[in-house]
């Protein structure tokens, strides 16, 4: 036990000369501040994406039992069970529906963190269902929500589909 011990110490004051001898600079170690806020950041972004995702899947079944997307959030939140807060911490979600397309927001309310979109579509003459989530390209700016552009569904400019 001694042995060891007395091995690792030998080999870790061999590098630190070496280091030394050499002019090598390490590595400054990583904020562990700076690294918790990053994490908590993404988790805060993952939050709000899985939120924009339940809500378009709600609105896909509103549509689909009801004939009509929901006009609200607190009648979608009602219809799923579900309680995701008009203004809720770092995201503001909001939804617009006319007739057969719906747009789900979350908002990012902190400079460093981005914002979701998403678009529900129906084809009124076959019923099909057509969905785009996105995010904003950077943090800090509004939710940007996507376009129909010659019958696709596309994320606009300033943002990308989402990914998880």
């Amino acid at each position: 036990m001694k042995q060891t011990r007395f091995f690792y110490l030998c080999v870790a004051l061999i590098l630190a000369l070496t280091v030394v001898a050499c002019g090598a600079n390490p590595p400054a170690p990583s904020d562990p501040i700076t690294t918790a806020l990053s994490a908590s950041d993404r988790t805060k972004q993952v939050e709000a994406l899985r939120n924009v995702r339940t809500l378009m899947k709600g609105q896909q079944a509103h549509y689909i039992e009801k004939n009509k997307f929901s006009s609200t959030l607190g009648e979608l939140n009602s219809y799923l069970g579900v309680a995701i807060a008009e203004p809720s911490g770092a995201y503001e979600y909001g939804i617009k529906a006319a007739g057969t397309q719906t747009i789900v927001t979350a908002t990012s309310r902190e400079p460093n963190l981005k914002s979701y979109s998403a678009m529900v579509l129906v084809d009124p003459s076959s019923q099909d269902i057509r969905y785009i989530t996105c995010e904003t390209n950077s943090a800090g700016q509004p939710a940007i929500p996507p376009v129909e552009q010659g019958g696709s569904l596309q994320c606009a400019e300033g943002s990308s589909p989402a990914m998880d």
